[in-house]
């Protein structure tokens, strides 16, 4: 991959992740000030592991391997 190449990964990323947090980020907002409001924000830190106390369930970062690589082995 070329750097152009990268960053236009890099913008497509931030832009999915933008788009598919963008609604979820409203509903919250909104219901901020209602009674239960605590418990949607306990749950999506329980949810993404948003306690820095937590220990992650799995080991961090995935395999990363090269696609061609793999293609090669028939993976």
């Amino acid at each position: 991959m070329t750097e152009a190449d990268r960053d236009r990964l890099r913008a497509a990323a931030r832009a999915i992740a933008s788009r598919l947090l963008h609604e979820p980020t409203l509903r919250l907002k909104r219901d901020g000030g209602e009674e239960d409001g605590y418990v949607k924000v306990a749950v999506l830190r329980e949810l993404f592991g948003l306690d820095p106390l937590d220990e992650p369930l799995e080991a961090p970062g995935a395999e990363v391997s090269d696609l061609r690589d793999r293609r090669r082995r028939g993976a």
